[in-house]
C-alpha cells in the first residue's frame, strides 16, 4: 500500500504546528478518501493521524481545536492515553525509570516526533523525510 503522505518534504519542520496541520489534512486525506477501514493500514493511519492532530493542536481536549472527519473514530493508544491524562504526558527521561511531565509545546512536539517517528516505521520502512 502507497501512503501519499509519506515521505515528508524536506523542510517539514517537527517543531512547527503549521506543518504538522498540512500533515494532518494529507493524512486524514488519506484515511476518508484511500483507506479501507477494516485493514491494519488504517488502523496505523489513524494512530498516525492523531499524533498529527496533537502535533497540531497540542491543548486537545481543552482550548481551541480543529475539527476532523467524523469517521475518524477517537480511538488509538496515543490519543486515548492523551485524553485520558488531560492533554498531559509523562515519559521516561532516564534509565532510572523516572518520570517526566512533558510540559512545553517545544516538548510536546519532540515526544510527539519520537513516537511518530517510531510508529510510522511500522509500516513505512523508508526514510520518514525526503533528502531531496
Amino acid at each position: 500500500m502507497s501512503f501519499p503522505f509519506l515521505p515528508l518534504p524536506p523542510t517539514f519542520d517537527h517543531t512547527n504546528s503549521d506543518h504538522w496541520a498540512k500533515l494532518l489534512d494529507n493524512i486524514q486525506s488519506w484515511l476518508v478518501k484511500s483507506a479501507d477501514p477494516s485493514t491494519p493500514e488504517w488502523a496505523w493511519g489513524r494512530e498516525a493521524f492523531w499524533y498529527a492532530f496533537i502535533a497540531t493542536n497540542p491543548d486537545f481536549p481543552g482550548g481551541k481545536w480543529s475539527f476532523w472527519d467524523s469517521s475518524i473514530s477517537l480511538e488509538g493508544q496515543f490519543i486515548e492515553e492523551w485524553v485520558g491524562s488531560g492533554g498531559i504526558f509523562s515519559m521516561v527521561i532516564d534509565d532510572d525509570s523516572e518520570l517526566a511531565t512533558v510540559s512545553t509545546h517545544a516538548d510536546t512536539l519532540d515526544y510527539i516526533w519520537t513516537e511518530f517517528s517510531r510508529h510510522i516505521a511500522l509500516f513505512y520502512p523508508h526514510p520518514l523525510v525526503s533528502t531531496s
